[in-house]
């Protein structure tokens, strides 16, 4: 593992605004577009979920980093929800395998939910991935 995969997730400051979740608790939500990729966060008491739409390549997957970086101390589940992401490069695979890294260290797990389009099934498997990724929400359990 590189020195400076911890470096990537450095905590920067953001925007959030408070919404009910189903259960009734607070979540914390952020939507942000990086380019060609689009993302809307959720932070619950343990989980957090980033889902991402359009394409997560050299120009967009640093904005992956720098948000779930506030999330590092509290989370302890992430989803990447992927079934929008119409395109995945090497530097988007980059930020998936250094997430999941930086995570592992911290005893969070990381899941991938995978769409059917585009090349990201594909790529994540090519990758290794085939442990984190998940077909829906149900199946997280």
């Amino acid at each position: 593992m590189s020195g400076n995969t911890t470096s990537r997730f450095a905590e920067r400051p953001w925007q959030t605004s408070t919404l009910q979740s189903a259960a009734g608790g607070p979540e914390q939500a952020n939507s942000t577009a990086s380019g060609s990729l689009h993302m809307t966060t959720q932070h619950g008491d343990r989980s957090c979920t980033i889902r991402l739409r359009g394409e997560l390549d050299s120009a967009s997957a640093p904005t992956l980093c720098e948000q779930v970086a506030p999330w590092l101390q509290t989370c302890r589940r992430l989803v990447v929800d992927m079934r929008e992401v119409s395109f995945l490069d090497s530097a988007g695979l980059r930020a998936i395998l250094d997430l999941y890294r930086c995570l592992n260290e911290r005893g969070v797990s990381l899941h991938l939910i995978e769409g059917e389009e585009g090349n990201v099934p594909r790529v994540l498997r090519h990758a290794g991935l085939e442990s984190l990724i998940r077909h829906d929400e149900a199946s997280l359990g």
